[in-house]
């Protein structure tokens, strides 16, 4: 019997051994590769996240650059002054370059809203079409603020395509002494 209970010793030694290897080795470093696995899932998820943000982020940067370039091309400087009298004089030059006759040019009235203010302006003239279209590009590309408030056309000679054009603009200008909040850019 003595050797069936030193089996029996050696056996429970060995059990005893196993089980406390497994409580105080393998088990702990289960539950530390299960935190550090959730840890690295956590962590994927947040890079995942971020990198998208940058995307979001540079996507932004580039339609705010987008904006802000249309901005800048689309919108013109109020000037300190109507200086209607210059608006006239380059208008005059452009009916006279693009062969248009029976010119008029009458200033209206003026009108003041805060610190921006605007002179009307009304011009007649008469020629082909597409040659008071060309007119009207013309004064859409003025270096100031100017908008077209008003236009009727009336069919001269349909053969020849000729009109007689009424147009009426808007000249705005800051009101001298004003001062106008400027926008600002990041």
């Amino acid at each position: 019997m003595n050797e069936t209970m030193g089996r029996i010793k050696y056996s429970a030694i060995l059990l005893a051994a196993a089980g406390a290897a497994y409580f105080t080795l393998v088990r702990p470093a289960y539950h530390t590769r299960s935190a550090v696995l959730a840890e690295v899932q956590e962590l994927t998820t947040r890079v995942a996240q971020a990198q998208e943000d940058l995307a979001d982020r540079d996507r932004a940067r580039r339609r705010l650059a987008s904006l802000q370039s249309r901005l800048d091309s689309e919108t013109k400087e109020l000037p300190e002054s109507s200086d209607v009298a210059g608006v006239i004089s380059g208008i005059s030059s452009d009916i006279r370059q693009l062969g248009l006759s029976g010119q008029k040019l009458d200033r209206g009235k003026d009108t003041a809203v805060g610190s921006t203010a605007s002179s009307g302006l009304m011009i007649e003239t008469t020629g082909q079409f597409n040659l008071v279209v060309d007119l009207l590009r013309r004064v859409e590309a003025l270096p100031r603020l100017v908008r077209i408030s008003s236009l009727t056309a009336q069919n001269l000679d349909r053969n020849a395509g000729a009109v007689k054009a009424t147009i009426g603009l808007d000249v705005y200008y800051r009101i001298a002494g004003e001062t106008a909040a400027a926008p600002t850019r990041p």
